[in-house]
């Protein structure tokens, strides 16, 4: 957690450069695809990204993300995620393609996936390939609820490769000054279909831990509420 605040501060005080954007937010929980990345505990995440337009149309972009994890088998405190893709943008059609590098400050190896997202309009899918072990590999649609007025509504469908699901809703208020307050109700079906077994106490795919197998925490459908700053 301490590293993460140095890095939270490093971030802000860098100059704004074209290009440049970044968001800092704590979350009253991480979840990663439906599973819990913090053991029902709050979590500090920040992002910076770097992005190079060709035109107005298409561009390269990398950047880095993080965020403070607790899993109940091992000591991990910090993950970070680097990723690299190319992007085109037209209108109401978007589409992007990348690499992914996921890593911890102790106890897993780095996790590799390259993903494909295109979307149109009001819905967005993507497909994650884990570069390690196929049956890992996931795919998940947005869809933005557009008749909503004032907030931002998402409805949320993954589903892993060896057919486990899941499913939420995502609300957002965006203020003027970039901050953002939103929740997200998170269904219990994946949680409660997750053995040890299954996940070998390794990192696979985010689900290394183990949500029916935490002592001392319910696992019913989750309510996370987050605030984040975005410049």
């Amino acid at each position: 957690m301490k590293n993460l605040f140095i890095a939270l501060f490093t971030l802000m005080t860098l100059p704004v450069f074209a290009g440049w954007s970044g968001s800092v937010g704590m979350y009253s929980e991480y979840f990663y695809r439906g599973v819990s990345q913090s053991n029902g505990d709050s979590a500090v995440q920040l992002s910076a990204q770097y992005d190079h337009w060709l035109d107005d149309s298409n561009g390269f972009y990398g950047g880095i993300w993080a965020s403070s994890v607790e899993y109940v088998d091992n000591d991990a405190s910090q993950e970070y995620d680097f990723y690299a893709g190319y992007k085109i943008e037209v209108d109401d059609f978007r589409f992007d393609m990348g690499v992914l590098n996921y890593n911890w400050d102790d106890h897993f190896d780095s996790v590799n996936e390259a993903y494909v997202r295109a979307g149109y309009n009001f819905i967005d899918l993507s497909y994650y390939k884990n570069l390690e072990d196929e049956g890992l590999d996931y795919g998940q649609a947005d869809i933005e609820v557009g008749f909503i007025p004032v907030v931002d509504v998402f409805f949320v469908y993954g589903r892993y490769q060896d057919g486990q699901d899941f499913r939420s809703i995502r609300v957002s208020y965006p203020f003027e000054n970039k901050v953002e307050l939103g929740f997200e109700l998170i269904s219990d079906d994946l949680m409660k279909s997750i053995q040890y077994s299954h996940c070998n106490g390794e990192v696979v795919g985010h689900c290394h831990v183990v949500p029916n197998k935490v002592v001392g925490v319910d696992w019913h459908d989750r309510f996370v509420l987050n605030l984040s700053y975005r410049f």
